[in-house]
């Protein structure tokens, strides 16, 4: 980790400490404000009521100051809560550099045992790939990126276009921090609310619509009537109490409609808030051009959802829901405004849901590369498999990480990995399965160069518990590399990444196994790295000569009996073997 990084996101949690503080301080003068302004209305209406010796029209000014407060302090609620929230986001990514993996959502419910690579290659564990990506702040943002992980083989012009829009995005941090913000905690999508209110929602019928005006303007008609001594007070009054009362009678269920349409709003607020952070930025990228057109384009019907709720909010006022209703009815109005704004915006909600998506995933990625800044985007290639310098596992901390190099430049070939126990191995073919994921996907990699072709992924490195079932381990194996040759036979071109195949049979037996296994593979289109212990493999590449590569990791024992490794990848076959000296150290412990 670049200590610059971190130096970054301290900085900017000092300021934003200050800013959230500045803010509560704001909210809590706003609070007593709008308290003291509702008790003066009370005394000043309980003092006209026994004195009468002023006009009623004067008992409009608290409420005038009640109704600027709300509106005053509303802004700099919002103002807080970004703050906040910006707050929390930040100190999360201190914490998760810092290796606390309990924040940011890692979806380890999402791992899927039966996938090509996802188990073996821990996409989906807790401080693994996907959690260190995800910044997603809608539901949607979270599938895309899931499958932009699970499906690694996609055209070279979709990895081009969504590099450019990381590329553009990674300097960015306000927009990126700001997008973020919004809702990672808890990602929502807009779709299924909305399709929840406009199923349970039912619009008051426009004739009675009319009636509500018409009623309205003539009981605000009848006290301007009585403010200027036209007419005596009950009629106003009663009026009043009248359409106070009507609206009493539907409050059960413009409550329900208002619980249901708070989800919507707050989904909807989601997609209103990103399209506000990105309207301003002239992008380049042709991606985020089309996103900035597709979230912008919508944001005035997202802002008339807000209004709506926002209304509605207001009913939790007392005075408000009082005045409003005795002298507009307003519940009834508002009940008809949501059912008129849901059926004209239905339709474009899976455009938002697309584009929000887009944008989460883009700025996902923009965050892991910046928070990994000695990463590079690597090249696409297609007369090549892989090809990188210093290669390494993208998740190891950068202190500890030892790169390699690695070629491969056709199919119908097998690298042959022999090397000790604990000498780096397995991680090295992880290294190539997840870099190879990142790249696929448009992010950035952990290698000084990486050339790639988009190819498909396949693994057999663990057998999971899930996959026995009664069976016998061999059994689960066997099925394993089974899957592997009928997705083989239907791919143009795959990687296949394997660690000790056939671990649940005797030596010879694996061996022999091994050898046709392998020999079967490389008549597919395949490309396959293999770790093993059995050295004797390595013969393969004597009659194969063109199908087999070996390599090997080594270590050394130094004066008092210690092993150090040095996991760099060196070519032809490793002649020392470490089990016996691990098992001595531990029985002697």
């Amino acid at each position: 980790m670049d200590n610059r990084v971190l130096l970054f996101y301290k900085n900017k949690l000092n300021s934003l400490s200050k800013e959230v503080n500045k803010y509560n301080n704001i909210n809590k003068y706003t609070a007593v404000g709008k308290l003291a302004s509702f008790i003066f209305a009370v005394g000043l209406f309980i003092f006209w009521y026994f004195n009468s010796i002023f006009n009623i029209l004067f008992l409009t000014i608290p409420f005038l100051v009640y109704i600027f407060l709300i509106i005053f302090g509303q802004k700099y609620i919002d103002l807080y809560t970004k703050n906040k929230n910006l707050y929390e986001l930040i100190s999360d990514e201190i914490s998760f550099l810092n290796k606390n993996y309990d924040v940011f959502r890692p979806n380890i419910h999402f791992i899927e045992y039966t996938h090509n690579y996802a188990y073996d290659l821990d996409i989906f564990e807790k401080g693994a790939l996907y959690h260190s990506i995800n910044r997603c702040t809608t539901a949607d943002g979270e599938e895309l990126l899931q499958q932009l992980l699970l499906n690694p083989k996609r055209s070279s012009e979709d990895i081009i276009k969504m590099q450019d829009s990381v590329k553009e995005m990674m300097p960015l941090r306000e927009v990126s921090h700001n997008i973020s913000s919004i809702s990672y905690k808890n990602p929502v999508s807009l779709d299924n609310f909305i399709k929840t209110v406009s199923r349970d929602i039912t619009p008051p019928k426009k004739i009675a619509v009319i009636y509500v005006y018409i009623s309205a303007s003539a009981t605000i008609l009848s006290f301007i009537a009585y403010g200027f001594g036209l007419i005596p007070s009950f009629i106003p009054l009663g009026l009043f109490i009248y359409q106070f009362t009507t609206a009493s009678l539907f409050a059960k269920k413009t409550n329900d409609e208002y619980s249901k349409l708070n989800k919507a709003n707050n989904a909807a607020k989601i997609y209103l808030l990103i399209s506000e952070t990105i309207k301003d930025n002239n992008f380049q990228s042709e991606m985020l051009k089309s996103i900035k057109d597709d979230m912008c384009a919508v944001s005035s019907k997202v802002k008339e959802l807000q209004k709506i709720n926002s209304e509605f909010d207001q009913r939790n006022s007392g005075l408000y829901y009082l005045i409003s209703n005795g002298l507009f009815l307003r519940d009834i109005i508002l009940s008809y405004k949501i059912n008129k704004w849901i059926k004209e915006n239905i339709y474009n909600i899976p455009v938002w849901n697309k584009a929000a998506a887009y944008i989460d995933v883009i700025n996902s990625i923009s965050v892991f590369g910046y928070n990994n800044s000695d990463f590079i985007f690597p090249v696409i290639n297609s007369s090549t498999i892989i090809k990188a310098e210093n290669m390494s596992h993208p998740l190891i901390d950068s202190l500890k990480r030892v790169g390699n190099n690695i070629e491969i430049n056709k199919t119908h070939k097998f690298l042959i990995i022999t090397g000790a126990n604990m000498a780096g191995k397995s991680t090295f073919i992880r290294s190539i399965g997840v870099n190879l994921i990142l790249a696929s996907m448009g992010a950035p990699v952990c290698a000084s160069s990486f050339e790639f072709s988009s190819v498909d992924i396949f693994s057999s490195m663990r057998t999971s518990d899930k996959l026995m079932d009664s069976s016998s381990y061999f059994h689960a194996e066997l099925q394993r590399l089974k899957l592997l040759k009928e997705k083989a036979e239907k791919s143009e071109k795959m990687l296949v990444l394997l660690d000790e195949i056939l671990k649940g049979t005797n030596s010879q037996d694996k061996l022999q196994g091994s050898k046709l296994v392998l020999l079967k593979f490389i008549k597919l289109n395949i490309t396959g790295i293999l770790a093993t212990h059995d050295t004797a493999l390595g013969s393969l590449s004597e009659e194969y000569i063109e199908n087999f590569e070996n390599y090997f990791f080594d270590f050394d024992i130094d004066e008092i009996g210690e092993m150090h490794f040095d996991y760099k990848l060196k070519k032809g076959i490793s002649n020392n073997m470490n089990a016996s000296i691990l098992l001595k150290n531990v029985l002697n412990d």
